[in-house]
This record gives C-alpha cells, structure tokens and sequence, in this order.
C-alpha cells in the first residue's frame, strides 16, 4: 500500500526523464524515501541520487549517520554527495537559533544542487505526521489559512514531498517487514525544542485524553485548510492583477479605493502576494505584520510607512505601494561637461551630454531627453541628487517652489527621491532627469547653442 501511495504522489510531483535527488539523513522517513524511490525509478521514468547533510552537531554520532547513508548509497548503486555544514560559522554571520540556521544552509546547498546540474529536483522525506504537527504548531502560533494548510507538496521549484500522504507508523511497519535498518536521531527526544515537545508530549497527550485519531483529525483539518488556502489564493492573484501594477524594483502598488471594498480575508491574501512580490519569500512574516500593512492598505490607518524585513510599504496619494526595500543612496555629484557622459555609480544610471543643431520636432514628455539653452546654464552646474533647501521653476508653471513640494504633488514616492538625478547649479534645480525640466532653462527664440541631456538607466560602469 505505501508504494502506491508515494507512486501517485510522486507521478504528480516529478517528471520522466529527471534525476530526483533524496535527501537522507539515515533516519526512517528518509531511508523509506530513498528506497521508495529507487524502486518505483521504473515506473517513475526517472533515476534516483542520494544526498546526505552532516551537521556535526552530535559529533561522533553524526559521523555514524553519514557513514550509514554511504553504505546505502553505495549498496543501492546510486549517485551519492555528501556535505558537511559549519552550522557555527553561519550563525555568527546571520544570526538565528540552530534549527533555523540548518534549515537555511539545507536549502541552500538543495538548491545549489541542483543548479550543478547534479539532480533535476530534491525530494524531502517530510510525512502525513509532519503535516499533522505543523498545522498544531502553528495553530498554536496564531497562524492564517496558509499557515494551518501544513506543508505543501512542493517548495519553490526544485524541491518537493512525495511522502506526505504517508503515516509514520507506516513507514516504520514497512521498514520492519522488509528488515531494513534505520538511525535513530537522539536529538529528536529533546524536548528543548518546540516541534519535539508538540511531537513527544502534546500529541500523545491528546491522543490518550481527547481522540485516539487526532493525527488523522490534525492531517484532515490541513487538508481542508490548504483546499481553502488554494482558492483564496487563486482569487487574489486573480485581484491583483486587476487592481495591481507590478513595480520594476520588485513589488506592486494599487489605489487604496479600489482595496478597501474588498472582502478582509482576501485583502490579508492580496498583501501576501504583494510581499511575496517585493521580498520572493515570506519566512519571517506574521499575521500582525500582515495585518499592519492590510490597515496600510486598507485606509484604516489614513498615512504612514512600514519598514519590515526588507521590504516598505506606504500609502501615498491614495495608492498603496508595497516594495523591495532600496538600499540607502548616498549623496553624489558630478561637474556638468560641455559634452561626454556621465556616470553615475551610485544608482546604475548615467546622463549624456551632446550638442545639437537645432530643438527636436517633438519633445519627449517624460523628459528623459531634454533640450537647454547652454547659455542658460551657470558654470557651477553638476548633476546631483537632492539636497536640503533645493529650488525648482517648473516649465510652464509661475515661480518657484521646494523641491520637496514638487516631489509630493508629482507624488513621486519618497524611497525613490535620493536616486533621481539632478542638474542643479547651487540649491536651484534645473532638470529633474525623467521627470521635469526648468522654466531657467528652456530654449527661446535668443538661444544660439542647445544642449541636449539624455537620462540613461542601467548603464554606469565606470568608477567614479
């Protein structure tokens, strides 16, 4: 019975012709995984490798693990890569507790394995039990629909979960009737560790006191949630693609008005998919977070700005802007030449200076390209970014006003103000590069000589 079951989940899960690589430890979910594998590989179409993770943290005991899941490499004929981590070493780099610094370099090295051409995708030997204490655990956290779906069949796009449907029990029943050994991890008893606690001594006590069958119950009810979860997420993609405008930095924006009408359970959605947008991954991410940027969003909270792990989110104008957060841009200035081109380090953009015969039959209205008097243009001209006390006299507009001023009424978001290039001479602004050019500037029927400023993105290579 267990065979079918994994052949079905695995048939949607991998492809013919893919190497499919096992994640072993030594223990018995993934010792039946590996197994599994290689004997449905016929069936499956597909070839079988092994990959063990030693992360020394049990010394000679992890050593042990290694050595069996060589042997079982070897025994089976297969591929086998082995890795040891310095769980150590990346903790005082990126901080986090043991458990979530093995998860990450697991990742990362599943990922890297992949991208070495070693194996098409990595299975993970994660079972019907797992499920059943992830949903637990994070129902027990104050998680949403997602967070109670359990775990997904699949993570990203090169790993995935052929043993989900499987009970524990079943794999140990199976491993026995076929005599096949298995290692037994002492550091799953220690109860210091919250799933270890859910696992040893919560499940058990409800299974006594309250439903023999709460795993059974537990998986059902993850079940439930995840259908769920797939339809909420379906109609929020299908909303922010209506409502939505995808950021070229990473991230969305959509107008507030149009948010707000929205059911709140597919609003608390919509921002999850715009943070998924901005920052490709929501690890980290609670339902006060959440629910802060759904208040962003909504109009519950008329203005404001969100920091959060990599991401900011403001509310501007009536539109909301959920966005990758840019690293700082700090002040730059570069002397204007009478031709050439200037790059510009700090922000991958350049301007280009030239010389022209005569004004151009049309403009361009973003003013990406601008046309000047040179005569217009004092000898202290640079161009810059902003800077306190800036000046501008838009063209066509009486006056002058703060640049500050400007920038809200052009509702140009703030996050994005420092990196706009300027061509400024003392604190008077006289082109904002894609945005606006100066009334001090504009050629008249006196200019002799024209220069023409060419806003060029993605194209500073030169140190400055």
């Amino acid at each position: 019975m267990i065979q079918s079951v994994v052949l079905a989940a695995a048939k949607q899960l991998v492809k013919r012709g893919e190497t499919v690589c096992a994640a072993v430890s030594g223990g018995p979910d993934s010792t039946a995984l590996l197994l599994l594998l290689h004997e449905l590989r016929s069936r499956l179409g597909i070839s079988v490798a092994a990959l063990h993770i030693n992360h020394g943290l049990r010394g000679a005991e992890s050593d042990e693990d290694a050595r069996f899941c060589r042997d079982m490499g070897g025994r089976l004929g297969i591929p086998y890569y082995e890795q040891r981590i310095q769980l150590g070493r990346y903790m005082d780099a990126a901080g986090g507790s043991v458990q979530s610094a093995a998860r990450d370099l697991r990742y990362l090295i599943f990922r890297r394995t992949v991208e070495r051409g070693r194996a098409n995708v990595i299975a993970t030997a994660h079972t019907a039990d797992d499920v059943a204490e992830t949903f637990l655990l994070n129902l027990l956290r104050g998680a949403g629909p997602s967070g109670l779906s359990g775990l997904p069949k699949t993570r990203g796009a090169h790993v995935v979960r052929p043993l989900t449907g499987v009970r524990k029990a079943d794999i140990l029943a199976w491993l026995d009737g076929i005599g096949q050994p298995y290692r037994v991890d002492s550091s799953n008893f220690a109860n210091k560790y919250a799933r270890n606690r859910v696992r040893n001594q919560l499940i058990p006590y409800l299974e006594q006191d309250y439903n023999p069958a709460v795993r059974a119950a537990l998986l059902k009810t993850a079940n439930i949630f995840h259908d769920a979860q797939e339809f909420l997420a379906a109609a929020a993609k299908e909303t922010a693609d209506a409502i939505g405008t995808p950021l070229p930095e990473g991230g969305l924006s959509f107008p507030c008005a149009l948010f707000a009408p929205l059911p709140v359970a597919l609003q608390r959605e919509v921002i999850r998919r715009a943070l998924g947008s901005a920052r490709k991954h929501l690890m980290g991410i609670t339902f006060d977070h959440l629910e802060n940027l759904r208040r962003l969003a909504s109009g519950e909270m008329p203005h404001g700005e969100i920091s959060l792990m990599g991401i900011r989110a403001r509310a501007a104008h009536g539109i909301f802007y959920c966005i990758r957060a840019p690293l700082a841009i700090p002040p730059f200035a570069y002397p204007m030449p009478a031709a050439g081109h200037i790059p510009i380090v700090e922000t991958g953009a350049a301007v280009g200076v030239e010389t022209a015969d005569r004004p151009p039959h049309s403009y361009d209205p973003a003013c990406a390209t601008v046309y000047i008097d040179a005569a217009a243009l004092p000898p202290n001209a640079e161009i810059r970014n902003r800077r306190a006390g800036d000046i501008f006299a838009p063209l066509g507009a009486p006056g002058t006003r703060k640049l500050k001023k400007f920038f809200i009424d052009a509702k140009i978001p703030r996050w994005e103000r420092d990196g706009i290039p300027l061509l400024a001479a003392g604190n008077e602004v006289l082109w904002i590069a894609g945005v606006r050019l100066s009334e001090r500037v504009k050629i008249t029927p006196h200019t002799r000589k024209i220069l023409k400023l060419q806003l060029r993105t993605g194209t500073a290579t030169t140190p400055r």
